[in-house]
């Protein structure tokens, strides 16, 4: 998996299910198995995921886990367990992620139990997210250990803990090595008022903050069919300030009169989208 890609469209879906697994891709490229046609295919399993062919990384990733043992088998259950949830088959990725929790691997484990933590977030059950976020960020390292923290402040968040939150934020923040990471946290953490309780627009669905009018227009532009297939309207692009003073550019989808209700609305926008108060 790539790093931070969460501000455009394919990204989103892909920054979301991977959640943490950014780095796999490097330490399985030799597992090539299967093709889901039964013949043998060039392509590595970290190849289909990453390209978002998920239903043959997974086919894939399940006979190489048959056949194999030790890191090679860790490895090949994690993208099953991965490309599960990518597909909506929650019961199937905790099936293959739970093991990998109590991996000797720190690496493997903290992905597994940031993904599993991430599935505890879509539920609402944010108590348990944070429990798993945090964890997995103490086995993992830089933008890895970062993004666990960034999602394990947005549970605190959704649960009124805004003291929590703000917190995790910083942690993530010293953390992050990637510029648009690092962005992405900074924005949340001076969203104009998510901890407060909202500004004059309500809550809104916060898809990205940009230095430049010009790309927080294009991932507008971009989100535009889809945010007006779920009946939110045309995305908007609003200037704001950072806690530094710098001006950003920040894309919002919908209003709310709640954090919770914009929460469970910005699901299908994936792991970069996150709800917020609106300064517009």
């Amino acid at each position: 998996m790539p790093n931070v890609r969460a501000i455009f469209p394919r990204s989103i879906s892909i920054f979301r299910a991977a959640v943490l697994g950014a780095a796999i891709a490097a330490c399985a490229a030799p597992m090539t198995g299967c093709s889901s046609s039964g013949g043998n295919s060039q392509a590595t399993i970290a190849e289909d995921y990453d390209a978002g062919n998920y239903e043959s990384a997974y086919k894939r990733a399940v006979q190489v886990a048959g056949r194999s043992n030790g890191r090679a088998k860790e490895e090949a259950s994690l993208y099953a367990g991965l490309s599960a949830q990518s597909l909506g088959q929650t019961a199937e990725a905790e099936k293959w992620l739970n093991p990998l929790t109590s991996s000797a691997d720190s690496a493997i484990a903290g992905r597994a139990g940031a993904a599993l933590g991430v599935m505890e977030m879509d539920r609402g059950n944010h108590q348990r997210a944070v429990t798993l976020l945090d964890q997995a960020s103490r086995k993992l390292s830089g933008d890895d250990a970062a993004r666990a923290l960034y999602y394990a402040g947005q549970s605190y968040e959704a649960m009124g803990n805004n003291a929590q939150a703000t917190a995790k934020y910083r942690e993530a923040a010293a953390l992050a090595v990637d510029s648009r990471l690092k962005s992405e946290i900074d924005s949340r953490m001076n969203a104009g008022g998510w901890a407060g309780g909202g500004g004059s627009g309500g809550y809104s669905i916060q898809l990205g903050a940009f230095g430049t009018r010009a790309n927080a227009e294009k991932l507008a532009n971009q989100v535009a069919s889809q945010a007006q297939s779920l009946g939110y309207g045309q995305p908007r692009v609003a200037q704001k300030q950072d806690g530094s003073g710098r001006t950003l550019w920040v894309v919002y989808v919908g209003r709310f009169p709640s954090l919770q209700e914009a929460s469970k609305a910005k699901k299908p926008f994936g792991g970069g989208a996150f709800a917020a108060a609106a300064t517009d």
